[in-house]
């Protein structure tokens, strides 16, 4: 027994030169690895922190409306004779956009202008009898209200003579056209959309604690993804006055200009309306701020090393953000690769943009 537990100790004793050894070297092989990676620059892209303007921008989306858009119904019943216009056409208010079939109207017009004639005949006979004293008083009356009813009754067939010709309510553009010639139609039936691509308007809806940040007549900036590289400008026309208690959101009314005819109703666009402005101010790249458990931080380069400082934020626009404390004019800092950074790595600037002059 004695024996067996001495060729044990002598194995172990043996072994662990061996052991320490492989120990060593691996902690060699690790304290290389660590030290070139050390050496090794980091390749990155810097950019300066510069002093200049910044604008704070609601973003939004949404979609183009006509202002004026007209459904335009038959206001008789009647067969449709003749299309006077297609989709696409532009059309002036009171323009005819069709004509129905109008004999009976006609003849009705006709016979209620022949029963007025004939009355106010009789009516002027009579207004010399009476100026003689030769017919009463209550026959003379009678005979002027029949005049006046035979008057409203020829009017009235002349309206409706003139509802043979349908006509634009609105000027536009004929953007629906739902009959054909021949159909007959029942009053109140449609025929056409007109729609006036000359006044636009985009409705947003924003959240009632955002509302402090508009107003009437402010400018706005919208882009359609149809449309790539425009921009065209608008207006808020209206903030509306009461929150949905719905969705909690209030209802702005904004104004498109294009004078180049090119947006559509329909498009989908994107809106940016500036609700501050700080001028002189302290700005970096959105790129170079690193926000992780609610600090924000920025990779400061010197002597190409670089050394993590936490600063405060301010304004945010879509390509730049305001730094309130922690950071310096001139400043370089690192805006890609900020991937492995620690304070004191070393990097190598692949691309960096000049300082912008003061």
């Amino acid at each position: 027994m004695n024996r067996a537990w001495t060729i044990v100790a002598l194995l172990t004793s043996a072994a662990m030169p061996i052991i320490s050894g492989c120990g060593t070297g691996q902690a060699d092989t690790v304290e290389a690895a660590n030290a070139a990676r050390e050496s090794t620059p980091l390749p990155v892209v810097v950019d300066y922190a510069h002093i200049g303007p910044i604008h704070a921008v609601y973003a939004a989306t949404g979609n183009i409306e006509a202002l004026e858009r007209a459904r335009v119904v038959a206001r008789i019943e009647g067969e449709i004779r003749e299309l006077l216009v297609e989709e696409g056409d532009t059309v002036e208010a009171g323009q005819v956009l069709a004509r129905l079939e109008a004999s009976r109207l006609s003849l009705r017009a006709t016979q209620a202008r022949a029963e007025l004639e004939k009355l106010r005949q009789e009516y002027k006979r009579n207004l010399q009898l009476h100026e003689r004293g030769l017919v009463s008083p209550r026959d003379y009356e009678d005979l002027s209200f029949q005049v006046d009813a035979a008057t409203a009754a020829y009017k009235l067939a002349m309206l409706e003579l003139s509802y043979a010709e349908v006509r634009a309510p609105i000027s536009g553009i004929v953007s629906e056209r739902l009959v054909k010639t021949g159909n007959r139609l029942v009053e109140g039936e449609q025929l056409f959309v007109v729609t006036n691509t000359q006044k636009l308007v985009a409705y947003i809806h924003v959240p009632q604690a955002e509302l402090g940040k508009f107003a009437a007549d402010q400018g706005v900036a919208i882009r359609a993804d149809a449309l790539p590289g425009n921009e065209y400008a608008g207006r808020i026309a209206r903030v509306s006055p009461i929150v949905d208690a719905t969705t909690g959101t209030a209802k702005l009314t904004v104004t498109v200009a294009d004078p180049s005819a090119a947006l559509r109703p329909g498009m989908f666009v994107r809106l940016g309306m500036v609700y501050d402005t700080h001028a002189d101010t302290l700005l970096v790249p959105r790129e170079a701020l690193d926000e992780e458990d609610g600090e924000a931080r920025v990779w400061v380069v010197e002597n190409d090393k670089v050394t993590g400082r936490i600063v405060t934020t301010g304004l945010r626009s879509e390509e730049w953000i305001e730094i309130t404390s922690g950071l310096r004019d001139g400043e370089r800092l690192v805006v890609k690769g900020q991937q492995g950074l620690r304070d004191g790595t070393r990097i190598a600037a692949i691309a960096s943009a000049q300082r912008p002059e003061a």
